[in-house]
């Protein structure tokens, strides 16, 4: 782990300050338990194998593709609150491509200032396909650091 340096040099400050990032988001429904209480969602981290229900993180300002091989059964939402996707949901269109699909497709996010800290992603069926999706802001001046 690195300490955040104060540097009159902005791209060392961004670089020892910011946190890592995916790009792409592969998320498909695993069913393989045969328990609907217990399905998760299988996410692969730009190419990494896949983990059930991992919490993701993104950055302002940065642009993130969710390619989400799902079907009516498993209606894949990014929210606002936890919960069942959907009851809460990110609006669209506008920085989300897409919300609420139902069939294969790829959503491109294109994270805003005022995103909320926090935001989720989740089946509108299961209660258990949900993860979390923390929002990092302001990397730069977020501990006041003035260059």
């Amino acid at each position: 782990m690195h300490t955040c340096l104060r540097s009159t040099c902005f791209a060392t400050a961004i670089a020892l300050c910011a946190p890592v990032a995916a790009n792409t988001f592969d998320i498909s429904p695993n069913t393989s338990s045969g328990n609907f209480s217990t399905f998760k969602w299988y996410v692969s981290i730009d190419g990494a194998p896949p983990a059930n229900n991992p919490d993701l993180t993104v950055l302002t300002g940065q642009t993130y593709t969710f390619n989400v091989t799902t079907s009516i059964s498993h209606p894949f939402w990014i929210d606002q609150s936890a919960g069942i996707g959907g009851t809460n949901a990110y609006p669209y269109p506008g920085d989300l491509s897409d919300n609420g699909v139902s069939s294969s497709t790829s959503i491109t996010f294109n994270v805003p200032i005022d995103a909320p800290g926090t935001l989720y992603y989740a089946c509108g069926q299961h209660f258990s396909m949900i993860g979390t999706i923390q929002v990092v802001h302001d990397l730069v001046f977020r501990d006041r650091f003035d260059l």
